[in-house]
């Protein structure tokens, strides 16, 4: 009995925890094998941030041991002290293998973490294309937002860990075309903010010539708010960004000497920013 004891106490430090991630999966297996006792569920043991140890393994990568840990009933359910679950864990990694077990046990595809993440926004946050797409095809909704209001266009747009190949994933997605429409010179005007010109095209494309700007709301102008933000001199890819831009909805360079802004700059940054423009062209 002493033994049993002491063999619970030891799996249960963080040592044990950390074996989930880089130690041999067979030892942590032997060890569990050990160990498992009706009145003791090991597999529930949490560490000091309420992560399990299917947790640290869908995190680090070990398919194998996630395989067995579910099959030795692991709660796939279980909240860390952030509230991620180890769907959470294996988006952030890209790790479709782990995705695809956690999925068939009947894990909701958009649950949420504390901050109201999805295992679809880790995914995006990360730029795993291949589990962002993995995602999609289980049906992972697009549109939902975390608690600061950003859905996972959103952090494919502004993420520097994003690649294009995402973003592309996500605007071909019905629902998030729907977003699109109802919110498409907010996303032009962060995909212009980046200064990544490939996102930029992405963005204008999906966008109709005739949208509709709210060209006097400066969240909604992407020139305007490039504008704001130079100083009157243009950053790297800003010429670019705002040619491509200006050529498919014109009526948007023009309210840079425009009155009645919300949020005015002043004349001579607006005409500064307009003349290197022009000497560009």
């Amino acid at each position: 009995m002493n033994s049993h004891r002491h063999l619970l106490r030891s799996l249960i430090t963080p040592a044990v925890f950390g074996m989930a991630c880089r130690g041999s999966e067979d030892e942590i297996k032997e060890q569990i094998h050990l160990s498992i006792h009706p009145h003791h569920r090991l597999l529930e043991y949490k560490d000091s941030q309420g992560k399990t140890m299917l947790q640290h393994a869908s995190y680090c990568g070990q398919v194998g041991l996630v395989s067995f840990l579910l099959k030795m009933g692991a709660n796939t359910q279980s909240r860390d002290s952030q509230g991620l679950q180890a769907l959470h864990y294996a988006a952030a990694v890209g790790s479709v293998s782990t995705l695809d077990q956690l999925l068939s046990l009947d894990q909701s595809v958009n649950g949420r973490s504390n901050a109201g993440n999805t295992a679809l926004m880790c995914a995006v946050q990360f730029g795993h294309a291949k589990a962002v797409r993995f995602l999609l095809d289980q049906g992972a909704q697009t549109t939902l937002q975390n608690n600061r209001g950003q859905s996972a266009l959103e952090m494919a747009i502004v993420g520097d860990q994003c690649p294009l190949e995402v973003l592309d994933m996500l605007l071909d997605d019905p629902d998030c075309r729907v977003e699109i429409m109802a919110n498409g010179g907010r996303f032009l005007s962060l995909a212009a903010l980046t200064d990544n010109v490939k996102k930029c095209e992405a963005m204008i494309r999906v966008l109709p010539k005739d949208y509709k700007f709210d060209t006097l709301d400066e969240s909604d102008n992407p020139i305007l708010r490039l504008a704001q933000r130079s100083q009157g001199y243009p950053r790297a890819n800003e010429l670019e960004i705002v040619q491509k831009i200006a050529q498919k909805f014109p009526k948007l360079l023009h309210f840079l000497y425009q009155e009645g802004l919300q949020t005015p700059i002043s004349v001579k940054n607006r005409l500064h920013f307009l003349c290197q423009i022009v000497k560009a062209n």
